[in-house]
């Protein structure tokens, strides 16, 4: 299967188009590589959602950030991941 990239910079396969000229394997990589960090930060966000009613817990003292200080240090971690994976796509 032939990658093409055409005048915006969009790669795409399938038909060509006039103004489409054949992906270099760079090209490819590139966007293998940022599909890659899209899904990683996409997984980290879903781990930041599941873990959010954590937080409402501490906030009514229903619970005490020492209950949940694992949990709370692994949320900085991703946030700092997040952080670090969207600069890189810049």
């Amino acid at each position: 299967m032939n990658f093409y990239i055409n005048a915006q910079g969009i790669i795409y396969y399938g038909d060509v188009q006039p103004s489409a000229r054949l992906a270099t394997s760079e090209e490819i990589n590139n966007l293998h590589h940022k599909n890659n960090i899209n899904i990683k930060i996409f997984e980290l966000k879903q781990k930041l959602k599941e873990t959010d009613y954590i937080a409402l817990k501490i906030i009514e003292k229903a619970a005490s950030t020492e209950d949940y200080a694992d949990v709370i240090k692994k949320r900085q971690a991703w946030r700092t991941e997040i952080n670090e994976l969207e600069k890189e796509l810049e």
